[in-house]
């Protein structure tokens, strides 16, 4: 009986919560900081800008923050410089399986430069992907999941503005 009181009274005060006004988290007290541009290349490799499709254009109205696509030798980088917590930041992962994608969930990996990224291969007529994907503040933390990120930076463990960082590689064939 007590566990079904408690449980009532934490749905409650979620659904209270919701009406609250929201307040923002920003990187300071100071007006908000003005893009600083997107790097000219990540890990060692050059990136060479890739327009967006205009449904991707379309789907980022009202997105908080910029997004870029860009290639590199090796790939595809899709990079997110987020000002504010927001639920419109989906996994890359959603993107793949909202297009037709088998997923393969990898779990987290670490790279070459002692990074962690939430990791997935991606398969689609015979084409096999791995994605990866972790988001970074200003301050040195880093997610690997965008709902963890979400609820750092609501709850004011993490103060923007945030990098998103997807890495998409083709995989050898058989």
């Amino acid at each position: 009986m007590r566990i079904t009181l408690l449980y009532l009274a934490l749905c409650g005060m979620g659904f209270y919560l919701t009406f609250l006004p929201r307040q923002t988290v920003t990187g300071s007290d100071s007006p908000a900081i003005p893009f600083p541009g997107w790097p000219g290349q990540l890990e060692g490799q050059p990136l060479e800008p890739i327009p967006l499709l205009p449904r991707e254009a379309q789907f980022l109205r009202g997105f908080p923050g910029q997004t870029a696509s860009f290639s590199t030798p090796d790939g595809r980088w899709i990079l997110r410089w987020v000002t504010e917590p927001t639920r419109r930041l989906h996994p890359a992962r959603h993107c793949f399986a909202g297009a037709g994608y088998t997923i393969n969930p990898r779990g987290i990996i670490r790279d070459g430069w002692e990074q962690d990224w939430g990791c997935f291969g991606a398969e689609k007529d015979g084409k096999a992907w791995e994605v990866r994907e972790r988001i970074r503040d200003n301050q040195g933390q880093s997610w690997t999941d965008v709902s963890a990120w979400y609820w750092s930076a609501v709850l004011g463990n993490t103060r923007g503005h945030w990098w998103v960082q997807t890495r998409i590689t083709e995989e050898p064939g058989p």
